[in-house]
């Protein structure tokens, strides 16, 4: 009898190790599970909160004064809607004085054998904003918002949104922030357009430019259109559909100008007039 308690005990114990390992084993896998999956989960772009509110069905922002971009920079309507939105926040800036002063651009555009060679727009203005040439993308823009944020001594700051998604934007319009954005020129169709590229000088690969690449600031939304300010048209309400798809076609680009750390969060923090 005592060999058969001791091998009763040896198999209770062994029967509690073995349940002990088991349930181990399915925290472990758990814990992992939830590592993996939230290391696959896409990151939210910057400026842009995870838990956001629902939207309100219709909003807008009143008080982006339009400014057109012709005559003076027939390719500037990145910079010419930057400076809407930078006098919005209280900023007397000028397009001319940002393309001059502060946006970075490269205008050595070249051919070999009848190829073209020219610069990046995701890092530089490709051509120059006073003549017709290209354009940039949103970091360029973000750079030369800061650049003259940054000269201010302003507690404002340049956030790139792109890849958030046109909620976002939306979303930033129904907090009373004018978003820039990125789409074509009256909304047509790039896919219609003369295909335009070049070489990057740079990087040595083939580059694909957007023809009809256009900004505009974005100032309100219904269900059915957004309202805009379109640097060579002025205040425009476009369909909102169509205007959601032109913005996809441009790599979902948005830009908008928000509070640094330590701002107020007031719409003219830190944004003393310009000389």
């Amino acid at each position: 009898m005592p060999r058969q308690k001791k091998r009763n005990r040896k198999r209770g114990r062994g029967l509690l190790l073995a349940a002990l390992f088991i349930g181990v084993g399915w925290c472990v896998l758990a814990y992992y599970s939830q590592v993996s999956a939230a290391k696959q989960a896409p990151a939210p772009a910057a400026g842009v909160r995870e838990d956001m509110d629902p939207l309100p069905a219709a909003a807008s922002v009143s008080g982006v004064n339009p400014i057109l971009q012709n005559p003076e920079l027939p390719s500037g309507c990145e910079v010419t809607a930057l400076t809407m939105l930078l006098n919005y926040r209280g900023f007397s800036v000028s397009k001319e004085v940002l393309a001059s002063d502060y946006l970075p651009y490269d205008n050595d555009i070249y051919y070999v054998n009848g190829t073209r060679y020219a610069a990046n727009p995701w890092r530089t203005f490709v051509g120059e904003p006073h003549t017709q040439r290209f354009g940039c993308y949103a970091p360029v823009v973000v750079k030369t918002a800061n650049r003259f944020l940054a000269e201010q001594g302003s507690g404002l700051q340049a956030v790139d949104l792109t890849g958030a998604g046109i909620e976002a934007c939306y979303e930033k319009v129904a907090r009373g922030e004018p978003v820039l954005v990125w789409a074509t020129i009256g909304l047509a169709d790039p896919e219609s357009l003369t295909q335009y590229g070049w070489i990057d000088k740079e990087s040595g690969k083939w580059f694909h430019w957007v023809t009809g690449e256009h900004c505009y600031v974005l100032t309100g939304y219904t269900p059915a259109t957004v309202s805009v300010c379109d640097p060579l048209e002025g205040e425009m309400v476009y369909n909102r559909a169509l205007f959601e798809q032109r913005y996809e076609a441009l790599y979902c680009q948005a830009v908008s100008i928000e509070p640094g750390a330590g701002s107020s969060g007031d719409k003219l923090a830190g944004a003393p007039a310009a000389p």
